[in-house]
């Protein structure tokens, strides 16, 4: 595992024998993360990446790379952007629930708490065009987050499972906070597997 305080912070990924500068801030990063969420069709998720990551915002395209180098290259170069955006072998509080219908966070839905809970834990308003902050650093910094903390306290309630064993007056006041918190289904499926989660054979709540 590489170390976020022994080494620097790469700015660059190696990619068809060279290293290719990479845009670490973590806005294009979480653009990236709103991108891969979205129902979009692949090729434009790809290109999106690829834009966010290694684009000439003037230009509006991938300025700076030699059409064949890039043409061989592609696969390789939206494979380390992949691995950059999820900062490799680092832990992602935001992966929470992928792999299955139950979300815990979304980018979009919670941008409010996790911007409060930067300024008040870190005292860095992210809102700021002039506070640049490496992804990976922003990661860290996103999963050292209180557990008390608004972002955490939701992500906690919508990943949280409801022991049986507990009396019926806690569980519904869990099951009530897990409603309250719960991401809106963006499916069928995610609709079922949410209502699951929540009331369990209870679908009344």
């Amino acid at each position: 595992m590489q170390s976020l305080i022994a080494n620097p912070l790469p700015k660059t990924v190696h990619v068809g024998g060279k290293d290719v500068p990479i845009d670490t801030d973590f806005r294009n990063s979480i653009q990236v993360q709103r991108m891969l969420d979205a129902p979009l069709d692949s090729a434009d998720i790809e290109m999106g990446i690829l834009m966010a990551y290694f684009g000439d915002e003037d230009e509006g395209d991938l300025d700076g790379f030699d059409e064949d180098w890039l043409a061989v290259n592609a696969a390789g170069l939206l494979s380390a952007a992949m691995s950059f955006a999820n900062a490799a072998e680092f832990a992602d509080a935001t992966r929470a629930g992928r792999g299955s219908h139950i979300r815990t966070f979304d980018w979009d839905i919670d941008q409010r708490r996790v911007v409060a809970d930067f300024q008040r834990e870190y005292a860095l308003d992210i809102t700021d065009t002039n506070c640049k902050i490496h992804w990976w650093r922003f990661l860290a910094l996103f999963e050292g987050l209180s557990e008390d903390s608004r972002t955490m306290t939701a992500i906690g309630y919508r990943a949280m499972d409801i022991p049986p064993k507990l009396p019926k007056e806690e569980q519904l006041r869990l099951r009530r906070l897990k409603a309250h918190y719960a991401l809106g289904p963006r499916s069928a499926a995610e609709a079922l597997a949410r209502d699951a989660a929540i009331w369990g054979d209870d679908q009344d709540g």
